[in-house]
């Protein structure tokens, strides 16, 4: 049977949200540590919420 395009996708998703979940986590626990609220520290990640 052939797979179809939205077990494609979901298979890609998976593998994206794997990938990344890291990078994710990582960048969340420096923002969340309140590291970001230093002078020249990357707070780019909440910049937008904040608004």
């Amino acid at each position: 049977m052939a797979i179809t395009n939205q077990e494609r996708v979901g298979k890609a998703m998976d593998l994206l949200r794997a990938g990344l979940a890291p990078f994710v986590e990582r960048k969340f626990a420096y923002c969340l540590c309140g590291i970001a609220d230093r002078e020249g520290a990357p707070g780019a990640l909440f910049d937008e919420a904040e608004g």
